[in-house]
Protein backbone atom coordinates (compact mmCIF):
# COMPACT_ATOMS: atom_id res chain seq x y z
CA UNK A 1 0.00 0.00 0.00
CA UNK A 2 1.01 3.36 -0.29
CA UNK A 3 0.35 6.23 2.16
CA UNK A 4 -1.90 6.86 4.20
CA UNK A 5 -2.27 9.67 6.15
CA UNK A 6 -4.17 9.14 8.93
CA UNK A 7 -6.43 12.33 10.19
CA UNK A 8 -6.19 11.96 14.41
CA UNK A 9 -6.71 15.52 15.32
CA UNK A 10 -8.99 16.21 18.51
CA UNK A 11 -11.30 18.65 16.56
CA UNK A 12 -11.58 16.35 13.55
CA UNK A 13 -12.60 13.30 15.32
CA UNK A 14 -14.65 15.71 17.96
CA UNK A 15 -16.92 16.08 14.79
CA UNK A 16 -16.77 12.85 12.98
CA UNK A 17 -18.69 11.88 16.02
CA UNK A 18 -21.26 14.54 15.16
CA UNK A 19 -21.90 13.31 11.58
CA UNK A 20 -22.51 9.47 12.80
CA UNK A 21 -25.00 10.54 15.52
CA UNK A 22 -28.62 9.46 14.57
CA UNK A 23 -30.31 12.71 15.62
CA UNK A 24 -28.17 14.97 14.32
CA UNK A 25 -29.95 17.31 11.58
CA UNK A 26 -29.10 17.70 7.82
CA UNK A 27 -27.97 21.52 8.05
CA UNK A 28 -25.76 20.52 10.77
CA UNK A 29 -24.44 17.31 8.73
CA UNK A 30 -23.56 19.27 5.47
CA UNK A 31 -21.84 22.06 8.33
CA UNK A 32 -19.74 19.31 9.74
CA UNK A 33 -18.66 18.01 6.52
CA UNK A 34 -17.42 20.81 5.63
CA UNK A 35 -15.71 21.97 8.63
CA UNK A 36 -13.93 18.49 8.44
CA UNK A 37 -12.99 19.03 4.49
CA UNK A 38 -11.49 22.75 5.53
CA UNK A 39 -9.15 21.01 8.88
CA UNK A 40 -8.08 18.01 6.54
CA UNK A 41 -6.98 19.84 3.84
CA UNK A 42 -5.17 21.83 6.46
CA UNK A 43 -3.59 18.61 7.61
CA UNK A 44 -3.16 17.66 3.44
CA UNK A 45 -0.91 20.60 2.44
CA UNK A 46 1.28 20.33 5.13
CA UNK A 47 4.36 19.30 2.49
CA UNK A 48 4.00 22.27 0.68
CA UNK A 49 7.25 23.44 -0.41
CA UNK A 50 7.63 27.07 0.41
CA UNK A 51 9.98 29.56 -1.09
CA UNK A 52 11.19 32.84 0.27
CA UNK A 53 10.12 36.24 -1.14
CA UNK A 54 10.99 39.66 -0.31
CA UNK A 55 8.28 42.13 0.38
CA UNK A 56 8.06 45.70 1.83
CA UNK A 57 5.99 46.52 4.95
CA UNK A 58 4.10 49.18 5.95
CA UNK A 59 8.11 50.12 8.35
CA UNK A 60 10.51 48.48 5.88
CA UNK A 61 11.46 45.51 3.35
CA UNK A 62 11.59 41.84 4.62
CA UNK A 63 11.50 38.24 3.65
CA UNK A 64 8.31 36.63 4.31
CA UNK A 65 7.89 32.72 2.83
CA UNK A 66 5.14 31.92 0.39
CA UNK A 67 4.00 28.47 -2.04
CA UNK A 68 6.52 27.86 -4.19
CA UNK A 69 4.27 28.13 -7.67
CA UNK A 70 2.15 25.55 -6.02
CA UNK A 71 -1.38 25.45 -8.41
CA UNK A 72 -4.05 23.34 -7.01
CA UNK A 73 -7.17 21.86 -8.01
CA UNK A 74 -10.26 20.40 -5.92
CA UNK A 75 -11.99 17.29 -8.39
CA UNK A 76 -15.23 16.22 -5.80
CA UNK A 77 -16.52 13.00 -7.70
CA UNK A 78 -20.39 13.90 -7.91
CA UNK A 79 -21.84 14.52 -5.95
CA UNK A 80 -21.42 13.55 -2.32
CA UNK A 81 -17.99 15.46 -3.08
CA UNK A 82 -19.13 18.72 -3.37
CA UNK A 83 -20.26 18.83 0.21
CA UNK A 84 -16.29 19.12 0.99
CA UNK A 85 -15.41 21.19 -1.71
CA UNK A 86 -16.63 24.69 0.26
CA UNK A 87 -14.10 23.61 3.75
CA UNK A 88 -11.24 22.94 1.21
CA UNK A 89 -11.78 26.35 -0.75
CA UNK A 90 -11.36 27.83 2.83
CA UNK A 91 -8.08 26.97 3.34
CA UNK A 92 -7.04 27.34 -0.57
CA UNK A 93 -9.57 29.84 -2.36
CA UNK A 94 -7.22 29.97 -5.75
CA UNK A 95 -7.36 26.57 -6.23
CA UNK A 96 -9.64 25.60 -9.56
CA UNK A 97 -12.23 23.22 -9.08
CA UNK A 98 -13.21 20.35 -11.44
CA UNK A 99 -16.25 17.64 -11.41
CA UNK A 100 -16.05 13.69 -11.61
CA UNK A 101 -19.24 12.48 -12.51
CA UNK A 102 -19.60 7.89 -12.25
CA UNK A 103 -22.52 5.69 -11.82
CA UNK A 104 -22.46 1.74 -11.72
CA UNK A 105 -23.53 -0.48 -14.24
CA UNK A 106 -26.52 -2.26 -12.78
CA UNK A 107 -24.94 -5.43 -14.34
CA UNK A 108 -21.25 -5.04 -13.79
CA UNK A 109 -21.59 -2.80 -10.85
CA UNK A 110 -18.40 -1.54 -12.77
CA UNK A 111 -18.03 2.63 -12.61
CA UNK A 112 -18.75 4.43 -15.54
CA UNK A 113 -18.25 7.79 -16.70
CA UNK A 114 -21.06 10.13 -16.94
CA UNK A 115 -19.60 13.72 -16.31
CA UNK A 116 -15.76 14.89 -16.77
CA UNK A 117 -15.03 18.81 -17.02
CA UNK A 118 -11.40 19.41 -15.32
CA UNK A 119 -9.35 22.43 -15.93
CA UNK A 120 -7.65 22.97 -18.79
CA UNK A 121 -4.15 23.03 -17.09
CA UNK A 122 -4.74 19.89 -14.98
CA UNK A 123 -1.12 18.21 -15.61
CA UNK A 124 0.22 21.00 -13.82
CA UNK A 125 -1.50 21.44 -10.62
CA UNK A 126 -1.83 19.66 -7.36
CA UNK A 127 -4.80 17.68 -7.32
CA UNK A 128 -6.99 17.30 -4.47
CA UNK A 129 -9.96 14.41 -5.15
CA UNK A 130 -12.81 14.09 -2.59
CA UNK A 131 -15.27 11.97 -1.61
CA UNK A 132 -16.49 11.66 1.87
CA UNK A 133 -16.59 7.49 1.90
CA UNK A 134 -14.09 5.26 0.28
CA UNK A 135 -16.44 1.57 0.23
CA UNK A 136 -14.55 -0.97 -2.28
CA UNK A 137 -12.37 1.60 -4.06
CA UNK A 138 -14.28 0.96 -7.34
CA UNK A 139 -15.88 4.77 -7.87
CA UNK A 140 -12.49 6.46 -6.29
CA UNK A 141 -9.78 4.53 -8.45
CA UNK A 142 -11.74 4.79 -11.68
CA UNK A 143 -12.18 8.78 -11.09
CA UNK A 144 -8.05 9.04 -10.16
CA UNK A 145 -7.85 7.07 -13.95
CA UNK A 146 -9.83 9.24 -15.71
CA UNK A 147 -7.54 12.35 -13.98
CA UNK A 148 -4.04 10.98 -14.88
CA UNK A 149 -5.62 10.01 -18.14
CA UNK A 150 -6.27 13.56 -18.73
CA UNK A 151 -2.61 14.26 -17.47
CA UNK A 152 -2.73 14.54 -13.73
CA UNK A 153 0.42 13.88 -12.09
CA UNK A 154 0.31 14.93 -8.41
CA UNK A 155 -2.90 13.55 -6.67
CA UNK A 156 -4.64 13.39 -3.12
CA UNK A 157 -7.74 11.13 -2.41
CA UNK A 158 -9.83 13.05 0.58
CA UNK A 159 -12.35 10.56 2.52
CA UNK A 160 -13.92 11.13 5.53
CA UNK A 161 -14.43 7.45 6.38
CA UNK A 162 -12.75 4.39 4.34
CA UNK A 163 -12.89 0.72 4.57
CA UNK A 164 -9.61 -1.41 4.46
CA UNK A 165 -10.52 -2.75 1.31
CA UNK A 166 -11.41 0.44 -0.12
CA UNK A 167 -7.57 1.54 0.77
CA UNK A 168 -6.09 -1.40 -0.20
CA UNK A 169 -7.46 -1.35 -3.67
CA UNK A 170 -6.40 2.42 -3.91
CA UNK A 171 -2.88 1.61 -3.06
CA UNK A 172 -2.82 -1.08 -4.96
CA UNK A 173 -4.03 0.38 -8.19
CA UNK A 174 -2.62 3.63 -7.63
CA UNK A 175 0.27 3.45 -5.60
CA UNK A 176 1.31 7.24 -6.51
CA UNK A 177 -1.89 8.33 -4.60
CA UNK A 178 -2.14 9.62 -0.89
CA UNK A 179 -4.88 8.61 0.94
CA UNK A 180 -6.21 11.33 3.69
CA UNK A 181 -8.61 9.92 5.65
CA UNK A 182 -9.60 9.67 9.77
CA UNK A 183 -8.59 7.06 12.08
CA UNK A 184 -11.21 4.67 12.04
CA UNK A 185 -8.86 1.88 10.79
CA UNK A 186 -6.38 2.32 13.27
CA UNK A 187 -8.88 2.37 16.18
CA UNK A 188 -10.69 -0.58 14.80
CA UNK A 189 -7.35 -2.65 14.85
CA UNK A 190 -6.92 -1.45 17.91
CA UNK A 191 -10.43 -3.21 19.36
CA UNK A 192 -9.45 -6.21 17.47
CA UNK A 193 -5.87 -6.77 19.02
CA UNK A 194 -6.23 -5.09 22.74
CA UNK A 195 -2.99 -6.62 23.74
CA UNK A 196 -1.09 -4.98 21.24
CA UNK A 197 0.96 -1.66 20.81
CA UNK A 198 -0.73 -0.39 17.54
CA UNK A 199 0.57 2.39 16.64
CA UNK A 200 -1.25 4.76 14.37
CA UNK A 201 0.74 6.75 12.40
CA UNK A 202 3.47 7.42 9.26
CA UNK A 203 5.86 5.28 9.26
CA UNK A 204 8.58 8.41 9.54
CA UNK A 205 6.87 9.28 12.80
CA UNK A 206 8.00 6.58 14.62
CA UNK A 207 11.38 5.03 15.55
CA UNK A 208 12.12 1.62 17.56
CA UNK A 209 15.37 1.19 16.96
CA UNK A 210 16.83 -2.66 16.96
CA UNK A 211 13.54 -3.69 18.85
CA UNK A 212 11.24 -5.79 16.76
CA UNK A 213 11.98 -9.32 15.63
CA UNK A 214 10.19 -9.58 12.94
CA UNK A 215 8.86 -6.34 10.00
CA UNK A 216 6.28 -7.58 7.96
CA UNK A 217 3.82 -6.07 5.37
CA UNK A 218 3.20 -4.61 1.43
CA UNK A 219 4.92 -1.73 1.57
CA UNK A 220 3.95 1.38 -0.26
CA UNK A 221 5.45 2.08 -3.97
CA UNK A 222 5.78 5.20 -5.48
CA UNK A 223 8.44 7.67 -7.27
CA UNK A 224 8.62 10.36 -4.33
CA UNK A 225 10.27 10.72 -0.88
CA UNK A 226 9.27 10.44 2.60
CA UNK A 227 10.72 13.22 4.40
CA UNK A 228 12.48 11.62 7.26
CA UNK A 229 15.21 13.37 8.56
CA UNK A 230 17.29 10.27 9.34
CA UNK A 231 17.19 8.83 6.23
CA UNK A 232 16.58 12.16 3.73
CA UNK A 233 20.23 11.63 3.12
CA UNK A 234 19.74 8.52 1.06
CA UNK A 235 17.42 9.91 -1.56
CA UNK A 236 15.30 6.66 -1.53
CA UNK A 237 11.91 6.35 -2.64
CA UNK A 238 9.16 5.44 -0.38
CA UNK A 239 9.54 1.85 -1.55
CA UNK A 240 12.91 1.70 -0.72
CA UNK A 241 12.70 3.67 1.99
CA UNK A 242 10.37 1.26 4.12
CA UNK A 243 13.34 -1.00 3.43
CA UNK A 244 16.05 0.85 4.66
CA UNK A 245 13.71 1.58 7.77
CA UNK A 246 12.37 -1.12 8.53
CA UNK A 247 16.07 -2.93 8.89
CA UNK A 248 17.10 -0.29 11.19
CA UNK A 249 13.74 -1.02 13.32
CA UNK A 250 14.14 -4.99 13.73
CA UNK A 251 16.96 -6.17 15.69
CA UNK A 252 20.13 -7.94 14.29
CA UNK A 253 19.21 -11.56 13.56
CA UNK A 254 15.40 -9.95 12.48
CA UNK A 255 13.93 -10.62 9.92
CA UNK A 256 12.48 -8.53 7.47
CA UNK A 257 9.69 -9.51 4.85
CA UNK A 258 8.17 -7.02 2.28
CA UNK A 259 5.51 -7.48 -0.63
CA UNK A 260 7.43 -5.07 -3.24
CA UNK A 261 7.56 -4.06 -6.76
CA UNK A 262 9.98 -5.81 -9.05
CA UNK A 263 12.26 -2.99 -9.68
CA UNK A 264 13.50 -2.77 -5.74
CA UNK A 265 15.55 -6.48 -7.56
CA UNK A 266 15.64 -5.16 -10.88
CA UNK A 267 16.47 -1.02 -11.20
CA UNK A 268 19.62 -0.31 -13.09
CA UNK A 269 20.98 1.34 -10.43
CA UNK A 270 22.15 -0.94 -7.85
CA UNK A 271 22.86 1.04 -4.78
CA UNK A 272 19.75 0.18 -3.09
CA UNK A 273 20.24 -2.96 -3.18
CA UNK A 274 24.24 -2.70 -2.01
CA UNK A 275 22.91 -0.52 1.12
CA UNK A 276 20.66 -3.65 1.99
CA UNK A 277 23.13 -6.30 1.50
CA UNK A 278 25.75 -4.67 3.26
CA UNK A 279 22.85 -4.20 6.18
CA UNK A 280 21.19 -7.59 5.63
CA UNK A 281 21.79 -11.20 4.42
CA UNK A 282 18.97 -12.28 1.84
CA UNK A 283 17.61 -14.98 2.68
CA UNK A 284 15.54 -15.68 -0.47
CA UNK A 285 13.12 -14.06 -2.48
CA UNK A 286 9.72 -15.49 -4.53
CA UNK A 287 8.59 -13.05 -8.03
CA UNK A 288 5.00 -13.68 -8.04
CA UNK A 289 2.87 -13.58 -11.35
CA UNK A 290 1.41 -10.64 -12.74
CA UNK A 291 -2.40 -11.36 -11.05
CA UNK A 292 -1.03 -12.29 -7.74
CA UNK A 293 -3.17 -8.86 -6.82
CA UNK A 294 -5.77 -8.66 -9.78
CA UNK A 295 -8.85 -10.50 -7.87
CA UNK A 296 -8.67 -8.25 -4.99
CA UNK A 297 -7.29 -5.08 -6.28
CA UNK A 298 -7.87 -5.11 -10.04
CA UNK A 299 -3.93 -4.67 -10.55
CA UNK A 300 -1.32 -7.45 -12.67
CA UNK A 301 1.79 -6.55 -11.53
CA UNK A 302 4.81 -8.02 -11.33
CA UNK A 303 5.52 -8.15 -7.39
CA UNK A 304 8.43 -10.05 -5.43
CA UNK A 305 8.44 -11.13 -1.79
CA UNK A 306 12.05 -10.48 -0.13
CA UNK A 307 13.22 -12.07 2.72
CA UNK A 308 16.19 -10.08 4.61
CA UNK A 309 17.83 -11.28 8.01
CA UNK A 310 19.85 -8.24 9.58
CA UNK A 311 23.81 -8.09 10.27
CA UNK A 312 25.23 -7.87 13.35
CA UNK A 313 27.03 -4.70 11.84
CA UNK A 314 27.36 -3.90 8.48
CA UNK A 315 29.78 -5.26 5.79
CA UNK A 316 31.20 -3.67 3.11
CA UNK A 317 29.89 -6.35 0.47
CA UNK A 318 28.14 -6.54 -2.98
CA UNK A 319 27.09 -10.12 -3.76
CA UNK A 320 25.94 -11.76 -6.54
CA UNK A 321 22.14 -10.53 -6.10
CA UNK A 322 22.97 -6.63 -5.53
CA UNK A 323 23.11 -6.69 -10.08
CA UNK A 324 21.35 -7.65 -12.58
CA UNK A 325 21.76 -9.99 -15.47
CA UNK A 326 20.43 -10.20 -18.86
CA UNK A 327 18.27 -12.83 -20.34
CA UNK A 328 18.34 -12.92 -23.86
CA UNK A 329 15.36 -13.58 -26.29
CA UNK A 330 16.15 -15.89 -29.42
CA UNK A 331 14.34 -14.73 -32.79
CA UNK A 332 11.03 -16.33 -33.29
CA UNK A 333 11.07 -18.10 -29.68
CA UNK A 334 9.49 -17.28 -26.15
CA UNK A 335 12.58 -18.31 -24.61
CA UNK A 336 14.60 -16.52 -23.06
CA UNK A 337 18.56 -17.83 -22.74
CA UNK A 338 20.57 -16.96 -19.60
CA UNK A 339 23.87 -15.40 -19.88
CA UNK A 340 25.64 -18.69 -18.72
CA UNK A 341 23.36 -20.24 -21.72
CA UNK A 342 20.51 -22.38 -19.92
CA UNK A 343 17.22 -21.93 -21.76
CA UNK A 344 14.38 -20.51 -19.42
CA UNK A 345 10.85 -19.17 -20.47
CA UNK A 346 11.11 -15.13 -19.90
CA UNK A 347 9.58 -12.37 -18.01
CA UNK A 348 8.30 -9.18 -18.72
CA UNK A 349 6.24 -6.50 -16.77
CA UNK A 350 3.13 -4.51 -18.03
CA UNK A 351 4.40 -1.63 -16.08
CA UNK A 352 5.62 1.78 -18.07
CA UNK A 353 6.15 4.83 -17.26
CA UNK A 354 8.57 6.16 -14.61
CA UNK A 355 8.84 2.17 -13.34
CA UNK A 356 9.84 1.17 -16.65
CA UNK A 357 13.11 3.44 -16.89
CA UNK A 358 14.06 2.06 -13.40
CA UNK A 359 15.03 -1.49 -15.13
CA UNK A 360 17.09 -1.90 -18.66
CA UNK A 361 15.68 -3.07 -21.97
CA UNK A 362 18.22 -3.67 -24.35
CA UNK A 363 18.33 -5.46 -28.09
CA UNK A 364 19.96 -8.90 -26.52
CA UNK A 365 16.54 -9.08 -23.90
CA UNK A 366 15.43 -7.77 -20.56
CA UNK A 367 17.48 -7.01 -17.26
CA UNK A 368 16.36 -8.66 -14.27
CA UNK A 369 18.45 -9.48 -10.62
CA UNK A 370 21.24 -12.28 -10.85
CA UNK A 371 19.23 -14.36 -8.15
CA UNK A 372 16.07 -14.69 -10.48
CA UNK A 373 18.07 -15.80 -13.16
CA UNK A 374 20.05 -18.13 -10.71
CA UNK A 375 17.25 -19.32 -9.46
CA UNK A 376 14.43 -19.75 -11.63
CA UNK A 377 12.00 -21.86 -9.22
CA UNK A 378 11.63 -18.34 -7.39
CA UNK A 379 9.55 -17.00 -10.47
CA UNK A 380 6.07 -18.34 -9.86
CA UNK A 381 5.08 -18.12 -13.64
CA UNK A 382 6.23 -18.00 -17.17
CA UNK A 383 8.71 -15.20 -18.28
CA UNK A 384 7.03 -13.39 -21.18
CA UNK A 385 7.63 -10.59 -23.11
CA UNK A 386 4.73 -8.49 -23.47
CA UNK A 387 3.98 -5.50 -26.13
CA UNK A 388 2.92 -2.40 -23.90
CA UNK A 389 2.21 1.45 -25.21
CA UNK A 390 5.89 2.04 -24.05
CA UNK A 391 7.77 -0.99 -26.40
CA UNK A 392 7.94 -4.64 -25.09
CA UNK A 393 8.24 -5.37 -21.55
CA UNK A 394 8.95 -8.32 -19.18
CA UNK A 395 6.19 -10.08 -17.26
CA UNK A 396 5.36 -12.82 -15.38
CA UNK A 397 2.52 -14.84 -16.35
CA UNK A 398 0.77 -17.44 -14.40
CA UNK A 399 0.82 -21.00 -15.38
CA UNK A 400 -2.87 -22.30 -15.74
CA UNK A 401 -4.15 -24.91 -13.78
CA UNK A 402 -1.85 -24.39 -11.17
CA UNK A 403 -3.00 -22.68 -6.98
CA UNK A 404 -0.76 -19.39 -6.44
CA UNK A 405 -1.12 -20.72 -2.38
CA UNK A 406 0.15 -24.47 -3.67
CA UNK A 407 3.16 -22.71 -5.39
CA UNK A 408 3.99 -20.23 -2.71
CA UNK A 409 3.97 -23.04 -0.38
CA UNK A 410 6.57 -25.09 -2.26
CA UNK A 411 8.68 -22.03 -3.05
CA UNK A 412 9.02 -20.83 0.76
CA UNK A 413 10.84 -24.20 1.43
CA UNK A 414 13.42 -22.62 -0.76
CA UNK A 415 14.30 -19.62 1.71
CA UNK A 416 17.25 -20.64 3.46
CA UNK A 417 17.45 -18.91 6.89
CA UNK A 418 17.12 -20.23 10.59
CA UNK A 419 15.13 -17.41 13.33
CA UNK A 420 17.48 -16.61 15.67
CA UNK A 421 16.32 -15.63 19.01
CA UNK A 422 17.05 -12.75 20.47
CA UNK A 423 20.13 -13.34 22.89
CA UNK A 424 20.54 -11.41 26.36
CA UNK A 425 23.47 -10.08 27.78
CA UNK A 426 25.34 -12.11 30.22
CA UNK A 427 23.67 -11.93 33.15
CA UNK A 428 25.67 -11.87 36.41
CA UNK A 429 25.95 -14.65 39.18
CA UNK A 430 22.87 -15.60 40.52
CA UNK A 431 20.52 -13.41 39.00
CA UNK A 432 17.80 -14.68 37.23
CA UNK A 433 16.36 -13.81 33.89
CA UNK A 434 13.54 -12.39 35.12
CA UNK A 435 14.78 -9.27 35.94
CA UNK A 436 14.66 -8.55 32.88
CA UNK A 437 12.11 -5.82 31.50
CA UNK A 438 10.76 -5.22 27.42
CA UNK A 439 12.94 -2.43 25.85
CA UNK A 440 12.03 1.23 26.25
CA UNK A 441 11.96 2.34 22.15
CA UNK A 442 13.78 5.50 23.60
CA UNK A 443 16.48 4.45 25.04
CA UNK A 444 19.29 4.11 22.20
CA UNK A 445 20.67 0.36 21.99
CA UNK A 446 23.54 -0.70 23.94
CA UNK A 447 23.46 2.14 26.79
CA UNK A 448 22.13 2.20 30.57
CA UNK A 449 19.07 3.53 31.63
CA UNK A 450 17.25 4.23 34.60
CA UNK A 451 14.32 2.93 35.31
CA UNK A 452 12.06 3.17 38.72
CA UNK A 453 15.11 4.14 40.16
CA UNK A 454 16.79 0.98 38.98
CA UNK A 455 20.12 0.81 36.47
CA UNK A 456 19.31 -1.44 33.26
CA UNK A 457 20.98 -2.18 30.08
CA UNK A 458 19.33 -2.33 26.66
CA UNK A 459 20.53 -4.62 24.34
CA UNK A 460 18.07 -4.80 21.54
CA UNK A 461 14.72 -5.93 22.55
CA UNK A 462 14.93 -6.39 26.28
CA UNK A 463 16.59 -4.34 29.06
CA UNK A 464 18.55 -6.10 31.86
CA UNK A 465 19.78 -5.73 35.25
CA UNK A 466 23.38 -5.35 35.17
CA UNK A 467 26.04 -6.88 37.34
CA UNK A 468 27.03 -3.85 39.27
CA UNK A 469 28.42 -3.30 42.83
CA UNK A 470 26.87 -0.36 45.07
CA UNK A 471 29.41 2.01 44.24
CA UNK A 472 29.37 1.63 40.17
CA UNK A 473 25.77 1.75 39.91
CA UNK A 474 25.99 5.49 41.91
CA UNK A 475 28.53 6.37 38.96
CA UNK A 476 26.38 4.51 36.58
CA UNK A 477 23.01 6.77 37.52
CA UNK A 478 25.02 9.87 37.96
CA UNK A 479 26.52 9.28 34.29
CA UNK A 480 23.28 8.67 32.94
CA UNK A 481 21.70 12.04 34.56
CA UNK A 482 24.58 14.23 32.95
CA UNK A 483 23.96 12.74 30.09
CA UNK A 484 20.11 13.27 29.61
CA UNK A 485 20.78 16.98 30.84
CA UNK A 486 23.46 17.23 28.34
CA UNK A 487 21.09 16.12 25.89
CA UNK A 488 17.81 17.82 26.93
CA UNK A 489 20.12 21.72 26.82
CA UNK A 490 20.78 20.57 23.25
CA UNK A 491 17.36 20.44 22.49
CA UNK A 492 16.80 23.51 23.92
CA UNK A 493 19.58 25.28 22.48
CA UNK A 494 18.05 23.99 18.96
CA UNK A 495 14.49 25.28 19.66
CA UNK A 496 14.70 29.30 18.21
CA UNK A 497 11.60 29.59 20.22
CA UNK A 498 12.79 28.64 23.50
CA UNK A 499 14.05 32.03 25.40
CA UNK A 500 17.04 32.37 27.00
CA UNK A 501 15.91 32.19 30.79
CA UNK A 502 15.36 28.77 30.42
CA UNK A 503 18.49 27.78 28.64
CA UNK A 504 20.33 29.63 31.57
CA UNK A 505 18.13 27.62 34.04
CA UNK A 506 18.84 24.18 32.31
CA UNK A 507 22.72 25.22 31.97
CA UNK A 508 22.44 25.76 36.02
CA UNK A 509 20.84 22.37 36.03
CA UNK A 510 24.03 20.65 34.53
CA UNK A 511 26.80 22.50 36.43
CA UNK A 512 24.62 21.26 39.89
CA UNK A 513 24.32 17.96 38.70
CA UNK A 514 28.47 17.34 37.39
CA UNK A 515 29.23 19.49 41.11
CA UNK A 516 27.46 16.47 42.53
CA UNK A 517 29.25 14.15 40.36
CA UNK A 518 32.31 15.95 41.30
CA UNK A 519 31.68 15.58 44.98
CA UNK A 520 31.70 11.97 44.71
CA UNK A 521 35.05 11.37 43.65
CA UNK A 522 33.50 9.84 40.52
CA UNK A 523 35.28 11.91 37.85
CA UNK A 524 38.25 10.11 37.36
CA UNK A 525 39.23 10.49 33.77
CA UNK A 526 36.33 12.52 32.82
CA UNK A 527 35.69 15.73 32.22
CA UNK A 528 32.63 18.03 31.25
CA UNK A 529 32.93 20.15 28.16
CA UNK A 530 31.32 23.29 28.70
CA UNK A 531 27.99 23.29 26.50
CA UNK A 532 27.53 26.73 25.59
CA UNK A 533 24.08 28.89 24.12
CA UNK A 534 24.24 27.94 20.66
CA UNK A 535 24.95 30.92 18.06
Amino acid sequence: MARTVIMDHPLIQHKIGIIRKKDTSSKEFREMISEIAMLMCYEATRELPLTDVEIETPICKTTVKELEGKKMAVVPILRAGLGMVEGMLAMIPAAKIGHIGLYRDPETLAPVEYYCKLPSDIASREVFVTDPMLATGGSATAAITMLKEKGAKKIHFMCIIASPEGIEKMHEIHPDVDVFVDPVSGRIAKQLYPKADITVGGFETTDRRDFFDLAIGNVPFGQYQVNDKAYNKLNFSIHNYFFAKALDQVRPGGVVAFVTSRYTMDAKDSTVRRYLAQRAELLGAIRLPNDAFKKNAGAEVVSDIIFLQKRDRPLDIAPEWTQTGIIRVPAKSQDFVGEGGATEQASFSPQGGNEQAQSATTQDGFAINRYFIDHPEMVLGRQEPVSTAHGMDYTVNPIEGLELSDQLHDAVKYIHGTYQEAELPELGEGEAIDTSIPADPNVKNYSYAIVDGQVYYRENSRMVRPDLNATAEARVKGLVGLRDCVQELIDLQMDVAVPDSTITQKQAELNRLYDSFSARKFCSGISLIFVSQLS
